[in-house]
């Protein structure tokens, strides 16, 4: 199994995305995200490191 993240999951792109991975049998959504301020940068980014172990 497969854990993902999508950051910008609210745009079109985003969208289709999200769309297209919770169809992938191997796929897990575990976070979806808005945006990125930069100031919050490092607490998505020690999230994204949790998901990849």
């Amino acid at each position: 199994m497969i854990k993902a993240g999508v950051i910008g999951a609210t745009g079109y792109a985003g969208n289709e995305l999200v769309r297209l991975l919770m169809q992938h049998p191997e796929v897990e959504l575990k976070t979806l995200l808005k945006d990125i301020l930069e100031k919050n940068l490092m607490r998505y980014m020690k999230t994204i490191e949790r998901l990849t172990l």
